[in-house]
Formats: structure tokens, sequence, C-alpha cells
């Protein structure tokens, strides 16, 4: 994330470097519908992460509507935890660590516009389960233990094999304006 954040963005503080890495995986068998979800990201700026596994269950649709709910647990990553002000005490350099652990539930829900177009809301809990106090209390803003966490998108298929997509990303912490805002390429290999 954060290719030519500069060049097409509107926030004074956005580069065109890469500001994160993200790697999600979703495996759903398609006679019962039961599934998982692999997610990784790792913020460059602030050198913190998380990875989490989720299980999923695609209920059956609805008309236009389809419903994806899960739930999961993750651990939190961070690189030199304790000059992080959140989780940290600015003592001394600690290297790549994990502070804490988090679960989560949440729900895809997919509304079919077209046959070429679609539209998601995507709201997400997570809560802190485990780790240092620190953690625990701190790890969604100063003295926040937990965040409820919004996306939606627009998706429009262009072929069989290619989409674009906008999304944007706000939490209860984050107003909309504020949040994330990218829009994606798609090409399955």
């Amino acid at each position: 994330k954060g290719i030519f954040g500069d060049t097409l963005g509107w926030r004074d503080y956005a580069v065109d470097s890469i500001d994160s890495l993200r790697f999600r995986n979703f495996s759903v068998d398609m006679t019962d519908g039961r599934g998982g979800q692999v997610d990784v990201s790792y913020n460059l700026n602030n050198e913190t992460g998380s990875a989490s596994y989720a299980l999923i269950q695609a209920l059956p649709p609805m008309s236009i509507f389809q419903f994806y709910p899960l739930g999961g647990v993750g651990l939190a990553l961070a690189n030199n935890l304790n000059e992080n002000p959140l989780w940290g005490d600015d003592s001394s350099s600690s290297g790549l660590s994990v502070p804490g652990a988090f679960w989560l539930a949440g729900l895809y829900a997919k509304i079919t516009v077209t046959d070429k177009i679609w539209l998601n809301y995507n709201p997400f809990y997570f809560h802190t389960l485990a780790g240092s106090s620190q953690y625990k209390d701190n790890a969604y803003g100063f003295d926040e233990s937990s965040v409820l966490a919004h996306e939606a998108a627009v998706s429009y298929q262009i072929t069989p094999i290619m989409n674009i997509r906008y999304f944007a990303n706000w939490t209860t912490e984050l107003n909309f304006s504020d949040g994330d805002h990218r829009i994606e390429f798609n090409y399955q290999f």
C-alpha cells in the first residue's frame, strides 16, 4: 500500500513509496461453505503489524445479498517495541517481538448490483486477549483495548480474470475522511 500516495493523494503526509504490506488468503470449501482466512499486515512506517487466522462460514445467498461471518485469533507484531509510545517505556531497543494476542469477529457482506458490479461492507471487531498490560490497554489507541473497524468497497469486473476496486477503511477511532482510501487492480493468475 502507499504507492503513488503523494502523486495521487490529497494528504500532506503522503509519500510515493510503499508504506505497508498485506497478505490475505481465503479458502472456502464450496460444498459446505466452511473455510479459513489468513491475514498478515505490517506497517513499514511505525514497524507494527499483525497476523491472524479466522474460521469463515458462508451463509446461503439471500437474493442479491451474501454473508460470510468469521471469528478468529491473532498476534500483534512490533519492532523496537520499547520505542513505541503506545506499548513501550522508551527505555531500550527490543528488536522484533510479539507484544500480545487478540481475538476478532467480523463479517464480509456482498451486494450484487449486476453481474459486473458489486458492493462490500465488512465490519470487524478486534479486542485484546493477552500480552503486556501496555499492549492490552493501548493496542488500538491510547486507553483503547478494542476497536470496531469498517471496510467498504465498490468493485467492477473488467474481464473474468481482471477487476478494479475502490476501498475505504475507517474505525471508531479514525473517521471516514481520515481513513485509508485506495484503488486496487486485481489480475487472477
